[in-house]
């Protein structure tokens, strides 16, 4: 399980949308925390609050997990490379895990 989750690591380090999106995440954070300071008598959304939501990022990065975890698994259905990890040792809900990790 190990290599398996190193493996799809490496994967993800590898595809330029994985900075993107960490990129996308630390701006909105950082917007919406000056909109908070440029607005602090917001009644909707007050600044501890969106601290300690931490600025709606898990929200966000629970899509953007879902959405790579099917990238991911279709991309690996798509080149057929799919069929030799089924070959190797690991069981396919091992295997499955680790992709969507």
């Amino acid at each position: 399980m190990r290599t398996l989750l190193w493996q799809e690591t490496f994967k993800l380090l590898k595809k330029k949308s994985t900075y993107w999106v960490t990129i996308f995440l630390v701006i909105s954070g950082l917007g919406q925390a000056f909109l908070e300071k440029l607005y602090p008598h917001n009644k909707v959304l007050t600044a501890p609050m969106a601290f300690s939501s931490s600025f709606a990022a898990t929200t966000w990065l629970i899509f953007i997990m879902i959405a790579a975890c099917a990238t991911v698994l279709s991309m690996e259905f798509q080149y057929g490379t799919v069929k030799e990890i089924i070959y190797q040792q690991y069981s396919r809900s091992t295997i499955l895990m680790s992709k969507c990790w």
